[in-house]
């Protein structure tokens, strides 16, 4: 073959072989168009997509990144292409992923997990579900992990929250119920099974209505039901019947669940237990209105009911009486006996006045030995009387207090509504003076209110005021009444007796002003006053005239409270006097002696152990212990005025007087009369054997001059 044929060959076939490779480049042109196309498609398909998509070498380093990453850490594709996971991420979350990266390329497996992914410029990690894939080449070996990673923040909140929910509803302190429209319980949690006794599984299903206590009227349920289906929620106090069947009272909230058409769905009820703090502020309103000692209505809660009959009497056009109440000589029973006594004492009249009145009327204690009863509906005056009187003779009956029979009365002060007053203080105050008359009328009785008895409150107010200052001036004196030795017919004795000489009253009678001092507590001070300014008269007397003249004190019951003040106090005075014990008698009521403390028992013996005498003033008037008399070595019974006043061989004051006297004797007591005024008297006193005697048919009592003169010349 010539060289231009193989030159023509040759060139044949670089044109063919040319036109192959154009072909072929052609067909590779087209592929790799293709495939740029399919990689934008795929690209396009992964930057629109909610999940991130990467791929990271076996290194870490990101090769690929979708825009999603790219937003997540806010930056360029460029910044992240060849960097690794620790220049976005803190290192703890670095670490947890760099961990399960690992774990894809050990097990060449498919591994997905939550991963809780906390971005540098975030302040709350996110939580993704992560898909990591392995990459393998052709040898098998894995060289990248294809990364597919959702965010699942909203639901795992979602979730948690859900979680949470259900976790304060069964953990929460407050009974939760929830039921339907009609009532039927769906649910309940655990605090609502503690406070209601029911499991869930007993109650879930029941009506809403097995738990109701039946305690509230049906208006209050009329009322709760119309807020829940008119506002949709109801708030108060509420009663429920416990499974066992008391009661609980609870603070509730209810609300309403509305569907879209506004119609009820589901009631959510949440409860708190109040059970306690409604029995404490039952407790507390008790202990404020009632008396914790005889169960009775207090001043205040008396006086709220007496308010509420003063706006109900003019539409039932009824009056009423209100009468307060006084024990007589309470004060002297409580020291005397104990409170523990006293106490005994105030349930006894506390359950006997109660059982003397009407189912009508109403009792209450205001303090103390103080009473107060209501009679509704009735302002006759017979009426009332005869219920004050069955009220007297009730108290009046013996009570046993311990081992000793007891004797008690009770003063009444009766006011009328509306006659004497319209208010609740006006009326109060009244019935008190009312009450302070039946006490200076003897005691043991009742008084009605009238007008005058203001001018004489207000009389006792001003005494009491001028009482103060008339201590302070020393316009009190002493003047000495002689007792008389029947048979010699000698003055052998003396009574001193206080006088109130007032620069405008005159002289005031100590039946006046006694009583005052003891209520406004002058006693003490006047009656250690007193026998200190006897004890010097009487060393007086003693010095001057070489005379054992022995002088009477009279002592008050009140004055027994006092041991400091004037017990031994006393017996101290007269050794530092000089004076023996006998110089002075001590003069006490019977029932200071009947209603016997510990501390009189004590102030008694220091004076039997002293030399001083007691002499029992008054008696005959009270219940005196016959064995008491013996037990404290009294000395002298002095027998009441009253006795004498009417005294005759034939009536009955002349048998009493005989008994006295006979008694007295037999247990070696001397007998002193008093208020003899007749020879009559003084010669039937000396036949019967009394010992001693004084009154005005002897002598008046004495100025301290005066009684000089008439004792010694």
């Amino acid at each position: 073959m010539t060289p231009e044929v193989e030159i023509a060959l040759l060139r044949k076939l670089l044109l063919q072989t040319t036109k192959a490779y154009d072909t072929q480049i052609a067909q590779v042109a087209v592929s790799e168009q293709a495939l740029r196309a399919n990689e934008q498609q795929l690209s396009l398909v992964l930057d629109n997509i909610n999940a991130c998509v990467y791929i990271k070498d076996k290194d870490g380093h990101y090769t690929y990144a979708n825009q999603a990453l790219c937003e997540l850490w806010k930056v360029s594709l460029d910044d992240i292409i060849g960097k690794t996971d620790d220049y976005f991420l803190d290192e703890k979350t670095t670490q947890s992923v760099r961990i399960n990266d690992r774990y894809v390329q050990a097990t060449e497996r498919v591994f997905q997990t939550e991963e809780k992914i906390q971005v540098h410029n975030e302040p709350i990690p996110r939580t993704y579900l992560s898909s990591k894939i392995p990459l393998q080449n052709e040898d098998g070996d894995v060289f990248a992990i294809l990364g597919v990673s959702t965010d699942i923040s909203d639901r795992a909140r979602t979730e948690n929250e859900l979680n949470l929910a259900a976790m304060v509803f069964q953990n929460s302190g407050e009974a939760i119920l929830v039921a339907d429209a009609d009532n039927k319980i769906l649910t309940v949690n655990q605090a609502f099974e503690h406070i209601s006794g029911y499991s869930s599984e007993e109650i879930v299903g029941e009506n809403t209505s097995i738990m109701r206590s039946h305690l509230h009227e049906t208006d209050f349920f009329t009322d709760m039901w119309n807020a829940l289906n008119d506002k949709g929620e109801w708030r108060g106090e509420l009663w429920n019947r416990h499974k066992d069947g008391s009661h609980y009272a609870v603070l509730a909230t209810i609300t309403t669940i509305f569907d879209k058409q506004g119609k009820p769905e589901k009631r959510v009820a949440l409860y708190s237990d109040i059970t306690e703090k409604k029995n404490n502020d039952q407790l507390i309103w008790r202990q404020a209105n009632y008396c914790s000692l005889t169960g009775l209505p207090n001043r205040n809660l008396f006086s709220e009911l007496l308010n509420k009959q003063i706006e109900n009497s003019p539409r039932s056009d009824q009056g009423f009486a209100l009468l307060f109440l006084d024990l007589d000589r309470f004060k002297e029973v409580n020291d005397s006996l104990g409170h523990h006594m006293g106490d005994k004492l105030l349930q006894i009249v506390a359950e006997r006045l109660s059982a003397a009145i009407r189912t009508s009327d109403s009792i209450g204690r205001f303090g103390g030995d103080e009473f107060v009863i209501l009679l509704s509906g009735t302002t006759n005056q017979t009426d009332i009387s005869r219920i004050a009187t069955n009220i007297i003779d009730s108290i009046s009956q013996p009570i046993t207090l311990g081992d000793n029979e007891f004797f008690t009365s009770i003063s009444i002060g009766i006011t009328l509504y509306p006659d004497n007053a319209v208010t609740v203080s006006d009326l109060l105050k009244n019935a008190d003076q009312a009450m302070y008359a039946a006490k200076q009328n003897g005691r043991n009785c009742f008084s009605f209110f009238s007008n005058s008895m203001q001018n004489d409150f207000n009389y006792r107010i001003q005494l009491a005021n001028e009482l103060r200052t008339a201590y302070q001036r020393e316009q009190f004196y002493f003047v000495y009444q002689p007792i008389i030795n029947l048979k010699t017919g000698k003055a052998v004795k003396a009574e001193a007796l206080i006088r109130w000489n007032h620069p405008v009253r005159g002289l005031v009678p100590p039946n006046d002003f006694i009583s005052t001092a003891e209520d406004i507590g002058l006693i003490n001070e006047l009656g250690n006053w007193g026998f200190e300014t006897v004890a010097r008269q009487v060393k007086l007397w003693r010095e001057m005239y070489d005379t054992e003249l022995q002088v009477s004190i009279n002592k008050s019951p009140l004055q027994f409270r006092q041991e400091d003040l004037c017990g031994l106090a006393w017996v101290e005075l007269l050794k530092e006097l000089d004076l023996p014990g006998d110089a002075v008698v001590i003069e006490i009521t019977e029932s200071t002696l009947l209603n016997l403390h510990s501390s009189v028992s004590k102030m008694l013996f220091d004076y039997r152990d002293n030399g001083i005498q007691v002499a029992i003033d008054d008696f005959g008037t009270g219940y005196s212990s016959l064995s008491y008399l013996q037990q404290f070595d009294i000395d002298y019974l002095k027998i009441d005025r009253a006795f004498i006043k009417n005294l005759s061989p034939e009536n009955t004051d002349m048998a009493l007087v005989e008994a006295i006297i006979v008694m007295a004797h037999k247990l070696g007591l001397k007998v002193i009369a008093e208020g003899v005024e007749t020879k009559e008297q003084a010669d039937i006193l000396r036949k019967a054997n009394c010992d001693l005697a004084q009154g005005y048919y002897f002598a008046r009592p004495l100025t301290t001059d005066d009684f000089e003169t008439f004792m010694f010349g």
